[in-house]
């Protein structure tokens, strides 16, 4: 899956839309922006999602909505339903912040085997459900979000070009939110004291801003490229000391890095795509430009793409 592809016929192309709730206004509006997005309203290309497309949503926090207070099945199966789509395949993927990277991976790897030609990929996330409001070190940090793309295998040397995904379950307990957390309490009535969104920050920093730079430069090594070919970069919005970090690590200047973690904090998967939604509609990317995705999140996992626009 950490492959780039070989066939320059084979280039997946973009279409954008996302919508962003306001910071902690909690479960319903989170999942009222996923299915709003996904209807592709605002798009910066022709698409249409119907037979021959695949569905992918990443999203761990299934209680977004009174709809979707479900383990089983998947939020993306609801979403599917929602859509009025039906026997294609419909699936979650779980790698947290980095889970939008690990679904273009999927993505990429379908498209080179032929299977799907058309393919929707959404990131969402409700974290504002997650967070201990008491534990201020964590809890205004975090918002909820979604955003989507979609893929569509086209000819050409545009589109996709590389994915790679890493990951390291030996520092899983960096970043974690134990299951069963909205209904964890004590006998008097109270979370534990390990409810909600646990981190440890100075710990993650170091990771963060290491693998950032390392997978994104290997990602564009397998496109044949380096971080001076690069127009824009997209990382996952978890602050704006790791970012600055990562550009300098990199040798990239700010003024090619997209932020918007200033306006609408840490919206895990749905950071990247409402990112890159944001970044297309001001005019930031053009045809041609290389542009690197890039995340990093709770597994520990990360992960980067790079697009030629």
């Amino acid at each position: 899956m950490n492959e780039a592809s070989s066939d320059a016929m084979k280039t997946i192309a973009f279409a954008t839309s996302s919508e962003r709730p306001r910071r902690s206004i909690g479960t319903v509006v989170a999942s009222a922006a996923l299915f709003s997005g996904v209807r592709v309203k605002r798009v910066n290309m022709p698409v249409s999602i119907g037979p021959g497309a695949t569905l992918f949503t990443r999203i761990p926090d299934l209680t977004v909505s009174s709809a979707t207070d479900l383990v089983i099945p998947s939020t993306a199966c609801l979403l599917q339903a929602r859509l009025g789509i039906d026997t294609i395949p419909a699936f979650d993927v779980s790698a947290a912040c980095a889970g939008f990277v690990y679904g273009m991976s999927v993505v990429h790897s379908y498209a080179k085997s032929g299977d799907y030609g058309r393919m929707l990929l959404v990131g969402a996330d409700a974290l504002s459900t997650m967070v201990n409001w008491e534990d201020r070190s964590t809890c205004v940090l975090f918002g909820d979000g979604a955003g989507a793309i979609v893929l569509d295998v086209q000819p050409g040397d545009r589109g996709l070009l590389s994915t790679v995904i890493e990951s390291n379950g030996a520092l899983w307990e960096l970043l974690y939110v134990r299951s069963g957390n909205r209904q964890a309490f004590d006998q008097e009535g109270r979370h534990p004291k390990d409810w909600g969104i646990q981190m440890k920050g100075p710990e993650l920093f170091k990771v963060a801003v290491r693998s950032l730079s390392d997978v994104a430069s290997k990602a564009l090594a397998r496109s044949g490229l380096a971080a001076t070919d690069m127009h824009l970069m997209i990382p996952h919005q978890a602050n704006l000391r790791i970012i600055k970090a990562v550009a300098d690590r990199m040798g990239v200047g700010m003024d090619k890095v997209y932020c918007n973690v200033q306006r609408l904090g840490n919206t895990s998967a749905a950071s990247i795509p409402i990112a890159l939604d944001e970044a297309v509609r001001q005019g930031k990317i053009r045809d041609n430009d290389i542009v690197v995705l890039n995340a990093c999140g709770g597994g520990l996992t990360w992960g980067a793409s790079v697009v030629r626009w």
